[in-house]
This record gives C-alpha cells, structure tokens and sequence, in this order.
C-alpha cells in the first residue's frame, strides 16, 4: 500500500499560511496522490455493503472544508480488508455472566479474583442446563459497517484530535493510523467512545498539564488498575466465555492480556493519543503470546533488551513490557537458593510485531497466497522488534529446498509439544535469511506444508555475538545427568516459597493451644516438597503451622505421618482448623493432596492453620509443599527424558528419586533435552545440561 500521508515538515509548513490556502494546498496534495486501486478493491469486497461506503465517501465530498476527514474516510475503507469484529449475538448465551459482573461493579469500584470467581460460579450454578456453549461468529467490517457509524467516528476522532493541548500537534499521518482507527482487535462496540470521552474528559489540572505520553500513562494505569487480567483463569476455568464482547470486557472489565490492551488503546484514542497494539507470536522461554500498548508519540531513545537474565530490582529494569515473570525485589532470598538452582526471572523475546490498522505491504499476508501460519494472516503486521530488543540476522541452509517460497524460525510451545514459528523469510537457493532476531533465544527452522509445521534442521542458540550455537546431539559422547526439574525455578516460585520463610509447626494439647511446643522452623528457603523427622515428641491432640508475619501467606500442602498400632508410619488424619483462607484458596486446600491447589491467608484472621486429631498422637514426619507451578521431580511419579535429533527421541523412562531427583547416564552432549512427567502435569521446557546444571530455554 503506497503512503499518502503528509509528514510532520510539511504539515508544519502548511500550518503558516492562511487557513484557506493551506486546506486547498493539502486537497490537492491528496488529490494527485491518493491510490484509488485500493479504494476500488475495498469497494468491490464490500458486496452490497458498498453503497454504504459509498455515502461515508460522497458525505465528505460535498464541502472543500472537509478535505482531511475525506482523506481519513479513505484510510479507514482502504485498510478494512482482511477485518472482522466478533459477532456479539453470536455469545448471547454468555450475557448473563457478564451482566453479573457489571452489577457488582456498580456499587463497588473493582472485585479481586476471589470474588471474580464467586460470581461467576454463582452465575454457572443458577444456569445449570438453561444455557447452551455459544460458537463465536465473525463478520466481515467492509459488509457490516454503516455509513453513520463511521462518519461518527470520524467526527468524533477530529474533534478529539483538535480539542486537546496534546494532540493539536500531532501530524495528520500518526493521526490516522494511531488514533483514527475504530478498533485494535476482532471486538468492536460503537459505545466505547463516548463511555471513555465521559470517563477522562473531567481529568485532573494537574494531568492536563503533562505531555502526551505522561497522560497515556496516566491512562493506562487507571484502566490496568480495576481491570482483572486472567487468561490463564479463562484457559483453565471459563474458557467458553472467550472471545469476549468488547462491550462486555469495558463494563465488566475482565478479559485477558488483548483484551486489556484493547481498552487502553481505545481510552487513549479517545482523548487524542495515539496508541497501537504490538505483540509477540511466542516469548522465548515461555508459552503464550503476549501484547502491549504502545504509544507513538516521540521518539525515546532507551536500552534495548538483551534476553540476558538478571533480578528484578526497580521499575527501570522494565526494558520490555512484562519481561519479569514476578516484579519484587527479592533481594532477600537469592542467597539461600540451592547451588544446583538456577532462577529465571525474565521471559526473552525472539520478535516483536506491531499490529495497527494500516495494511502493511511488507506483511507476509500481502507478499504470498499460499498458506502460512495463523499468526502471519495478519495484514497489518509490521516488525519493530529493532526498536526493543537486541538482534541479529541469521542464515539458516537448508538441505532440501522447502516445499514452499517461504521458510521460518520457530521458539518452543509446551502447550502443543511442538515449535510455534516466531519469524518468515523467503528461501532463495536453499538459504534464508532472518533479519532482526532476538538473541539469546533457542529456535528451530522449518517450513509449512499441509497446514503444519514441519521442523527441517537441527536446534540452535543465536548467541549473544549473532553467531549460531549448534545443538547436535552428539550420541558418541554420553554424560550423566542430575535432573530436578520439568520446568526452570521462576522468580514468583521463589518468592511463593521465600513466603514460609520464618514460619514455624508446632503440636498442643490444650484447645486454647496455650502449651504449644515448636516442632521446626523454616529459617532456609523451602524449594518445592519438604520432609521433617520429628524425634523425642510427646503426645499432642493439635498440630498447626503458624505463618511469618508477612504480607502474604501460601502452603500448597501439609501432612503429618505418625505410627499406627503396628508400627507403621502412617498419615495422620485430622479435622482442619485455623485461619479460613480466601475464596478458591480456602482452608481444605492445604490437606487435599493436591499440591497445585494452595491456601492463601487471610489477613484479618488468626495467623495459622492446624489439624485437630481428635486424640493425643506422636507425630514422626512432617510434609510440607510451598505453592508452587508444581514442575519439579516428585518422589515416585513416572518421566522420560527426551533430547532433539529431527524431532524428540527418548532416552528412557524413570521414577522420581526420594530424593526428588532423576539421575541418566546415557545423555548424548551437546543436546537439546526435555522432560514429560506422565503421572501428572503439562507444563515442560527444554534445556541443555552444561557444568552439572540444567541451563533452562
């Protein structure tokens, strides 16, 4: 698509003549280089929607004062192709959800997860069969949208742009494709508009004040601050609520990680701030997508992020947004994490992708018609990843040319076993090349036929120097190996687990526990299952574990084992008393043998939680898990280790250790290893083994 926008110089040239000959300079800048072949393409995808296009064009072409919002009418209808927006009588079913959701929040200023949950399971219980999994339908923005939404929206997106101290200054070009645009993702609703216009048009003198960028931020912070961003709770709990109508996700404000970008960016425009989407097709050691709101109001010269990991200290180490799997210091618990540990506090970023409205011709989708990914469908999809993150280009050889024009770099998805392509390049004599890759990141090439991945050449480490580190498993030269976990120690796990540091279990005999004697303290950092022999105990009725004082308060799972009539050690069964928890992570949580389900403390309540045995007994073990993602090698469960060679090979099957470890004497060097727990469990990710330690990608 050829650009017709007038730049900032121009513009500013322009804005020093007298008014009238300046509108008549801009129409016939316009005049001789608008593209009217995108325009008639649009059209003509229109169907019989197109009469409606037609009078949004026809109503700005009546009077010469309305030249701009012609030219902005022509952005909008040229650029539509390829958009859909969720049909919302499609997730009808889902209303009443929603509109519970909404009602709460008319008497109170937000709701905590807790909450969030006693809603909607109050919802689901009162509906039992009167409702039916809705199947989300999506229709086409050229043959649905009206004339008089659309010059309202344009109306609308000017008078903004003009009103506002900020953006007066603003060039036509940022303004069109940054605050014109009705929508950032497949939810549209012709209310979010005037319902953010109400919202922030009463902003503080003191905000007025700041620059453009200091009142997005302002913004941003205010939509983030009462909104409940929980995909993970959608995934696992309420999936058939997703997609979600964007009327919905604004008034209930709950949604996932698009959903919240797309309320501010919508907030943002509607005060004259441009503001776009970007994304991410994969993080680098991780397994989602993610999004963010960018606004592009001035150019800032910042550090880029090298994909290196470091601890969390200040707001400054945000390089990236949501780099930092858990944003706390934690200077206090790094030196009593084990040696053979080591903690990932940052996610790392192979590519970075903006998303806007304005179709872009260096898009994949634009460039081929033969199938590709259903991440690089998207028109719109312009790579940036130069501005965030230190790159390098890579050249990857192919033994056999591919089967199509293009080939890709793929990062690692646990969700699916298999590689999610990152990046595409053309293949030219059985080489392509990959510009502006993150480094530090793990990747796989491969090609895309039948609809699929097919991965084509070994794994590789792009180094922090650009070059390629080939992971080839050399099968002549075994090692052995002392795994300890599936999945890298993350930095929340840690700070889950650097929680019990200072509390203590005791045992008593009086209902008042007025004689309680401390059985162990945590005083070192407690990583994953914990077992305590308890010698020389009296008798006691009550057990309890008694938190630190802290801001919070978590345990996955407590056991006590003691002697049956036989000699045998045995669990010991009780009655749970204490403090009552929070909704979804109450009490019972801590004694269902369920070690991902975890109790959370109340804070207005007694600081502790206990079982009643009902007569004095001799406790001989305590069990104890921190909560925890509850991916390390537990004492009896099933794994098999695998290592890449065109695809996973198996070295074997083994149980978990006692001492929560699996030990291979027969790991090829210089692989790429993962390990599946087929006992329980989804989450993995692979890893190499370098100085007696699993390095974690």
């Amino acid at each position: 698509m050829r650009k017709y926008f007038i730049s900032s110089g121009i513009l500013a040239v322009f804005q020093q003549m007298r008014p009238s000959f300046t509108l008549l300079i801009i129409c016939l800048f316009f005049s001789c280089t608008r593209d009217s072949i995108e325009i008639k393409q649009a059209l003509e995808l229109a169907g019989n929607n197109r009469y409606e296009l037609e009078k949004v064009l026809a109503h700005y072409s009546r009077d010469s004062s309305d030249c701009l919002k012609l030219q902005a009418a022509k952005f909008l209808i040229m650029n539509m192709r390829g958009k859909y927006s969720l049909d919302t009588l499609s997730m009808a079913a889902n209303q009443p959800y929603f509109d519970a959701l909404t009602n709460y929040l008319q008497d109170h200023d937000s709701y905590s997860h807790e909450t969030m949950c006693w809603i909607l399971d109050s919802v689901k219980l009162q509906l039992q069969n009167h409702w039916q999994q809705p199947i989300p339908q999506y229709l086409s923005d050229l043959k649905t949208l009206h004339a008089d939404y659309l010059i309202r929206h344009i109306d609308r997106a000017f008078e903004t742009w003009t009103k506002h101290a900020w953006s007066k200054t603003i060039p036509f070009d940022v303004f069109c494709r940054y605050i014109l645009p009705y929508k950032s993702h497949d939810g549209l609703w012709e209310g979010a508009f005037p319902y953010y216009e109400e919202k922030y048009n009463s902003l503080p003198e003191s905000v007025t004040k700041l620059t453009a960028r200091e009142i997005g931020e302002y913004m941003d912070r205010d939509i983030k601050r009462t909104f409940l961003n929980d995909g993970a709770f959608f995934r696992e709990h309420y999936p058939f609520l997703k997609p979600s109508d964007f009327r919905n996700i604004i008034q209930a404000r709950l949604g996932d990680c698009q959903d919240n970008n797309a309320m501010s960016i919508t907030a943002l425009r509607t005060m004259g701030i441009p503001a776009v989407l970007n994304s991410l097709p994969l993080w680098g050691n991780s397994n989602a997508r993610h999004f963010w709101t960018e606004m592009p109001v001035s150019n800032i010269i910042k550090e880029k992020y090298d994909n290196t990991q470091r601890p969390y200290t200040n707001p400054k180490n945000i390089l990236i947004n949501d780099m930092f799997w858990f944003d706390d210091p934690m200077t206090d618990m790094y030196g009593d994490i084990p040696q053979h540990i080591t903690v990932r506090s940052c996610r790392t970023v192979p590519k970075v992708f903006r998303d806007g409205f304005a179709i872009q011709a260096t898009s994949l989708a634009c460039k081929t018609t033969e199938p590709v990914p259903d991440f690089f469908r998207n028109l719109c999809l312009e790579d940036i990843t130069g501005q965030y993150i230190e790159c390098a280009n890579v050249a990857v050889h192919f033994p056999e040319k591919p089967p199509g024009k293009y080939a890709y770099l793929c990062c690692y998805n646990p969700d699916n076993r298999a590689w999610t392509p990152v990046d595409w390049a053309e293949v030219r004599n059985k080489k392509a090349v990959f510009n502006n890759m993150g480094i530090n990141v793990c990747y796989v090439p491969a090609c895309y036929t039948d609809k699929r991945i097919v991965e084509t050449g070994d794994a590789f480490i792009l180094s922090a120097d650009g070059q390629q580190r080939i992971l080839r498993a050399d099968k002549n030269r075994l090692k052995t190996a002392e795994l300890y976990s599936k999945v890298p120690y993350r930095s929340q796990v840690m700070f889950w687990a650097g929680i019990l540091k200072g509390s203590s279990i005791a045992a008593a005999n009086r209902t008042d526990l007025s004689d309680t004697v401390v059985l162990h303290r945590i005083e070192h950092l407690p990583v994953y299952g914990q077992e305590v022999n308890v010698s020389r105990m009296q008798p006691a009725r009550y057990v309890i574990f008694r938190f630190a004082d802290k801001r919070f308060g978590f345990l996955a799972e407590l056991e006590f084992r003691g002697l049956d009539g036989q000699g045998r050690e045995v669990k010991l069964q009780g009655r749970p008393f204490g403090n009552p928890g929070i909704y979804g992570s109450e009490l019972d949580k801590a004694f269902d043998n369920d070690r991902v389900s975890f109790f959370f403390e109340a804070k207005d309540r007694e600081p502790y939680i206990g079982l009643d045995f009902g007569k004095s007994v001799t406790v001989t073990k305590i069990i104890y898990w921190p909560r925890s993602d509850d991916n390390g090698i537990v004492p009896g469960e099933l794994y098999e280790l695998f290592y890449w060679d065109q695809g996973w090979q198996s070295l074997g099957r083994q149980t978990g250790r006692d001492d929560y470890r699996l030990i291979y004497d027969n790991v090829p060097d210089n692989a790429l290893l993962r390990i599946h727990n087929h006992t329980r469990g989804k989450e993995h990710r692979p890893f190499t083994y370098e100085n007696g330690k699993q390095v974690w990608w």
